[in-house]
């Protein structure tokens, strides 16, 4: 129960590695705040947390969409609690083409999930942190955020955007006791790894609960000096 009293927020909650967060999170005794973009999915992950003893608030929503977002925050936040931990997990992976071939609507689709949504979100659940006097916040981003890479398109831009978000965060509240770090899961049997790369091997890749694990260590232990730190899950697997 090492996060009793600890509110969290986890967007892309109900597969892969968002899903084994909100189940380790809950596990810890964090109060949850969980969105995906599917009602079905989301909905039967808070049905089982709760059955586990969890509390949770779950909606289904996409989170390029401003006013959904906001109203989810305040709903959230009035059943649950005002927000200490982010996990910005959610991410579209979009077509995976030349840019000279990318149609313009899925480029800004793509830019609004995966950058634009961090934001909003830190810009929604910020003041309560600062109220707070403490807070965490954990941008999901990717190898092709640090070197680009062809036919990533999109993705690859808006981790790059990630990466820079997250250090002028990281200096903008590092004086009021909020970490902000980016950390590359790397290769992870997940569906958008499966999608990406369809002649891979799943059973060489770690699992999602590998990758919780790795972000719960961060959220306990990385101090004020590990803030805009660009991290590789790898580097945790032996802890």
């Amino acid at each position: 129960m090492r996060l009793q009293g600890r509110i969290a927020l986890i967007t892309g909650g109900s597969k892969g590695i968002g899903r084994s967060l909100a189940q380790l999170f809950s596990e810890e005794g964090a109060k949850l705040i969980i969105c995906s973009r599917t009602e079905h999915d989301i909905q039967n992950v808070a049905r089982q947390l709760k059955q586990g003893g969890g509390e949770v608030y779950a909606e289904a929503l996409d989170i390029s969409d401003g006013k959904r977002l906001e109203n989810f925050i305040q709903k959230g936040e009035k059943e649950i609690g005002p927000i200490d931990i982010l996990i910005n997990n959610a991410s579209l992976l979009g077509p995976m083409v030349p840019l000279l071939e990318m149609p313009l609507k899925d480029w800004e689709k793509v830019l609004s999930v995966n950058l634009t949504a961090i934001f909003h979100l830190t810009q929604l659940v910020l003041p309560k942190m600062l109220t707070k006097g403490k807070g965490c916040i954990i941008n999901m981003t990717s190898s092709v955020g640090r070197k680009g890479r062809a036919l990533w398109g999109g993705y690859s831009v808006s981790k790059f955007g990630v990466e820079g978000i997250t250090q002028v965060l990281a200096e903008e509240l590092r004086d009021q006791n909020i970490r902000v770090m980016a950390l590359n899961p790397g290769g992870t049997r997940t569906e958008m790894r499966a999608r990406a790369y369809p002649n891979e091997d799943p059973k060489q890749l770690p699992a999602p609960d590998t990758i919780a694990h790795v972000v719960l260590h961060l959220v306990l232990n990385a101090g004020l000096d590990w803030s805009g730190r660009s991290l590789d899950a790898r580097d945790f697997f032996s802890i």
